[in-house]
């Protein structure tokens, strides 16, 4: 007869652990996300050259310098999507902005324009007319000084009435409209990054607690904090939670591998009155240890939910959440299925040897039947327990599937 083992859960915890932090509620924007020192991505279809040429002349416009300052001037914005804005503001530079917004202006400036609109705002009216910008928006200090001489104000009437210039006036809205869209998509993955890379720290703790459960030394701080206080709250939260249900699961396996439940069902056992006994208390053990285990692990998750829900502030976000955590809680209830189907066919096969007892005897590892009649019945029971571990192993291969599409995910991110 096969050894049956019951279903390992490790594979679910780290599926859990990834979905945890893929469904994490992001700053509102966004769902804020280039990882760290990632640049920003620009569109395929654009000519490198043209792109480069606008790129420099935003930098020369400073407008990089004013989309920093509206990154953390803004009202309304929530603290976490704040403080992202503030860390790319601190920490992303003029080019990286600049190649950001060069595509918007793509389809409205030639290569040349944009170099000439670039060395006129190198020269120092140029710069004076940038700086009175800024002064008007508020991103920088003083006084606008917009004194031209009459050769200056000719030069800048020149560069205003280039056609690429001209076509950019008119199509602001929409150019403003693709930089939104484009700082978006840029903010979200900027957000990802700081992240995946907390999640990755966790991961590899997590991991080292499911090998050694409380014996586990969990590193103080968990991860390298990213300078986003609510980001490393949250990470914070997820990590604990994970950790704490990898200990819960290494803890478990340890009980229920005490438990020999691997012995549970041998010829030896089945063929002895006292061998039974012993198999019914042990699977009456490893029945209430894995009942308890899947209670435990239930709450967590419903801890999680309630710490993490102050970060989706707005109903559909929360919904979002749950619909993201939701693989989690049906792969532990297809585990709890499949446990303890396992146990009643165990119990069954049990029931039918104690009936038996006299009629059946272990001989050299395998079990002999005095009457051949009480064999076809045993064989059904087989075949029904086969049945709950290929089961088990469908949990268990679907756990595997989705934590590895998950952790894609985060690897897609970085």
């Amino acid at each position: 007869m096969t050894r049956q083992r019951t279903l390992n859960p490790r594979s679910l915890l780290l599926l859990s652990s990834v979905l945890l932090a893929l469904s994490s509620p992001a700053p509102a924007s966004a769902q804020l996300a280039p990882g760290p020192g990632a640049a920003p991505q620009r569109a395929p279809a654009a000519d490198a050259v043209q792109l480069d040429a606008i790129a420099q002349m935003l930098t020369a416009m400073k407008l990089p310098a004013l989309l920093r300052y509206q990154m953390t001037h803004t009202p309304g914005m929530s603290q976490e999507k704040r403080e992202v804005f503030q860390h790319m503001a601190t920490h992303v530079s003029d080019q990286e902005i600049a190649g950001l917004l060069a595509p918007a202006y793509a389809n409205h400036l030639s290569t040349s324009e944009a170099q000439q609109v670039a060395a006129y705002y190198r020269s120092s009216a140029g710069q004076r007319r940038a700086d009175a910008m800024l002064v008007r928006s508020g991103a920088l200090g003083g006084t606008a000084q917009e004194l031209y001489t009459d050769k200056e104000v000719a030069e800048y009437k020149r560069i205003d009435a280039l056609p690429g210039v001209h076509s950019m006036g008119l199509a602001q809205k929409q150019i403003t409209e693709q930089i939104g869209r484009a700082f978006a998509d840029w903010s979200a993955r900027y957000y990802a990054g700081y992240r995946n890379k907390a999640m990755t720290r966790i991961i590899a703790v997590m991991q080292d607690a499911m090998a050694h459960g409380d014996a586990a030394r969990v590193p103080e701080p968990l991860f390298e904090p990213s300078g986003m206080p609510a980001l490393d709250k949250l990470m914070n939260i997820i990590g604990r939670n994970c950790i704490q249900m990898a200990q819960q699961t290494h803890s478990m396996q340890k009980d229920i591998d005490s438990y020999n439940i691997n012995q549970a069902i041998t010829p030896a056992r089945l063929a002895d009155v006292n061998g039974i006994a012993q198999s019914r208390k042990d699977i009456g053990m490893a029945d209430q240890r894995m009942e308890r285990y899947l209670s435990d692990v239930m709450a967590q998750l419903q801890q999680y939910r309630a710490q993490v829900a102050e970060f989706a502030q707005d109903p559909m976000a929360r919904e979002n959440m749950d619909k993201e955590i939701a693989p989690v809680y049906t792969l532990m209830l297809r585990l709890a299925e499949v446990q303890r189907a396992l146990f009643d066919v165990f119990n069954r096969v049990l029931g039918f040897a104690e009936s038996r007892q006299g009629r059946i005897e272990a001989r050299d590892g395998r079990l002999v039947f005095k009457d051949e009649a009480d064999r076809a019945p045993l064989n059904e029971l087989m075949l029904q327990l086969q049945k709950v571990v290929a089961e088990a192993q469908q949990v268990a291969g679907d756990g595997t599937k989705m934590s590895e599409k998950a952790m894609s995910s985060l690897t897609a991110e970085k």
